[in-house]
Order: C-alpha cells, then sequence, then structure tokens
C-alpha cells in the first residue's frame, strides 16, 4: 500500500477524471470510474490492479460497485 502513486492519481484527477457516468479508464492506481449522485461527482471507485487489461469480472465490479457507493 505504501507504494501507491496517490500524488500521480491525485493530479490524474485534475486533468483526466472520468466524468460520464459508468465510463472506466485506465488511471496510475489501475482503473477508474465516477461515482455520481444527484448528477454531481460524489467521488471515484478505482480497481487498484497493474494490469494493463480489463477483464470481464473486473468492469461488472467497477461498474455495479460504483452504483452500489452511490446510493
Amino acid at each position: 500500500m505504501q507504494s501507491l502513486p496517490y500524488g500521480s492519481f491525485q493530479n490524474w484527477l485534475g486533468r483526466e477524471a472520468p466524468s460520464g457516468e459508468g465510463v472506466i479508464v485506465p488511471s496510475p492506481l489501475g482503473h477508474t470510474t465516477v461515482l455520481k449522485v444527484e448528477k454531481r461527482v460524489a467521488g471515484y471507485l478505482s480497481l487498484v490492479d497493474s494490469h494493463d487489461a480489463l477483464e470481464d469480472f473486473d468492469r461488472m465490479v467497477l461498474s455495479y460497485g460504483a452504483d452500489v457507493c452511490a446510493i
């Protein structure tokens, strides 16, 4: 956990954070999606992973996880 690039992730959020609901993009931590509540960005959900390719299960976890977290 100590070696995760939190600073790079914060900088990335300022430049390239996803804004569309359901959009999953590569990020410095792995893959990230936006959490929207009442049409506003409430936060981000990231799958911390070093793999470049996103598997179907990982995509489902991020998609449904973002919905659950937004509730």
